[in-house]
């Protein structure tokens, strides 16, 4: 109709049905007063609108906002099982060499890939055991047996 505006989908949609059939059942009433009831229904659907819209974004902040503190609780406890002392310590063995904290790939080779990331300081990978080995020579980093992490 002219003079409607047109509504958008959703809590807009909504409101401005319910204008609509504000509208429809005044349209039997005088012109003037049916002015009248579509400018209230009008207003009316704005302010359903605006208030929806102001506080969605509250809600999407506070999901926001609790989303990364969860997986920074889930990673910090991964890599506390993965990497603290305890956990490298029951991956030591007792020649020195140290376990990967995820088990190794073999590669078509038949050997054991070497983990992705930096490597343990001095230590040298062994493709054939998939472990990492204290580098030969007594050059290790500074590091003592199973403290290269």
């Amino acid at each position: 109709r002219p003079g409607m505006p047109t509504a958008p989908t959703g809590t807009m949609a909504m409101a401005a049905a319910s204008a609509a059939a504000t509208v429809s059942s005044a349209a039997q009433q005088q012109p003037q007063q049916q002015q009248q009831v579509t400018a209230q229904a009008t207003q009316q659907a704005l302010a359903t609108y605006q208030t929806a819209q102001a506080q969605q974004p509250q809600v999407q902040m506070a999901d926001a906002a609790a989303a990364p503190a969860a997986a920074s609780t889930t990673n910090n406890a991964t890599h506390q099982a993965r990497y603290s002392q305890t956990a490298i310590r029951n991956r030591t063995y007792n020649d020195g060499s140290v376990a990967p904290a995820v088990p190794p790939k073999r590669g078509e080779d038949g050997l054991f890939q070497r983990p992705s990331g930096r490597s343990r300081k001095g230590m040298d990978w062994d493709g054939v055991h998939g472990v990492w080995r204290p580098t030969p020579g007594g050059d290790n980093g500074g590091a003592g047996a199973g403290a290269g992490y």
